[in-house]
């Protein structure tokens, strides 16, 4: 059985890809997520892949950590920035 909760064996990770047709599987963020909306705060999460999470996992993450820290710092400022002026456009409607 999968589990979002849980580590998963690799039959078991084929098994959800094959299934669900994933293109990321994140339990931190989910759960975080589910505790905002049920308490009705607002949640915005940005996360990055580095690696595909098999054997190859370490190689992958040195070669990927750089750029995709650049990309995510890069959305983050947007979506800051995006925020910020929507903040602004709703105080001068007041």
């Amino acid at each position: 059985m999968i589990i979002g909760e849980s580590f998963n064996t690799n039959e078991e990770k084929d098994e959800l890809i094959e299934k669900y047709h994933p293109l990321s599987v994140d339990m931190e963020t989910a759960a975080i997520a589910h505790g905002c909306y049920a308490n009705h705060i607002p949640f915005l999460a940005v996360r990055l892949i580095t690696d595909m999470a098999d054997e190859n996992s370490s190689v992958q993450f040195e070669n990927n950590c750089s750029k995709a820290f650049a990309i995510t710092s890069e959305l983050v400022i947007a979506i800051l920035e995006e925020m910020t002026q929507t903040i602004k456009e709703s105080d001068s409607c007041d």
